[in-house]
């Protein structure tokens, strides 16, 4: 029986993502601090505009300010982590339509069903 906790390669166009790089530690999650919200709310303005043109990719915030977009999480990972921002600053997040609600640094979460 495979192993479901750990992360998977994962083929994007004609590259693999290692499972172990540190991408997967931060993938898809916005810290609960002002960079983190700050990252949330950009994404969501600019989501319908990244979903015409990028869907499926992978975008990197700091804060407020978009750094990057590209095909492979692992890529932008380390184009932004030679940048110097700390990770705590910086969030990177796949190219997809948002499923449900999130509130970012209250600790609550709200999940809506698709109908």
């Amino acid at each position: 029986m495979p192993d479901e906790s750990q992360p998977k390669t994962m083929q994007t166009g004609s590259e693999l993502s290692e499972p172990d790089h540190p991408v997967w530690r931060m993938a898809n999650e916005f810290p609960p601090n002002e960079f983190g919200e700050e990252a949330w709310a950009a994404y969501g303005r600019e989501l319908p505009h990244l979903l015409e043109t990028s869907r499926g990719q992978w975008v990197a915030y700091h804060g407020g300010k978009r750094l990057g977009i590209a095909l492979l999480p692992a890529s932008l990972y380390d184009e932004v982590a030679g940048r110097g921002l700390s990770p705590e600053e910086w969030v990177i997040c796949k190219i997809e339509p948002i499923v449900g609600r999130e509130a970012i640094g209250m600790g609550t979460s709200w999940l809506e069903e698709e109908t």
